[in-house]
């Protein structure tokens, strides 16, 4: 069936509805909850300074849960606040934002040069500038050579912490 000029219009309007929608629903679940979750974050800094990282790990344990994206992708960390959840790299941002000076590493699961089991392929770490080990906004004590392989990862990948967060998209 051919699409004429008025199955064009009928599609744009739709898409045109579905994309205000979106933005609508979007102002309402994160920008207007912006300022609060930036508030929250910089009490989550302040904890870690005044309390130190095992005061951080509890903060963070109470307010954000351990939940894989629909969507794997990089939160920014006022985002995950707000979302109350997040996944590994949603984790690392996000303590890596309460603690200055902290290395990121990818543990990536590979053979033959692919990477293999989908689901645990690579996992998101980062070691705080005291030498420990955060993963899932949480203490492992453990080093990274050791926490890799215990989820059986071939390669460390140090990231550069400025070129990942930037590659994360600020909404």
């Amino acid at each position: 069936m051919p699409i004429n000029t008025l199955s064009l219009q009928a599609i744009f309007l739709a898409w045109r509805g579905i994309s205000a929608s979106y933005a609508n629903y979007y102002n309402l679940i994160y920008k207007s909850r912006k300022q609060e979750a930036l508030e929250k974050l910089a009490l989550l800094k302040q904890t870690y300074i005044n309390h130190g990282a095992k005061a951080l790990e509890d903060a963070i344990g109470n307010s954000i849960k351990y939940k894989a994206d629909p969507i794997d992708h990089a939160k920014s960390p006022w985002v995950t606040i707000i979302d109350g959840f997040g996944d590994c790299e949603d984790m690392m941002l996000l303590v890596n934002e309460c603690i200055p000076g902290c290395k990121l590493y990818d543990l990536v699961r590979m053979k033959n040069g692919k990477m293999v089991d989908y689901k645990t392929k690579w996992h998101f770490v980062l070691l705080d500038p005291d030498g420990v080990v955060w993963s899932n906004g949480k203490q492992v004590n453990i080093d990274v050579d050791g926490y890799a392989k215990r989820l059986k990862s071939t390669h460390i990948v140090q990231l550069d912490a400025k070129l990942y967060i930037k590659s994360v998209v600020n909404t």
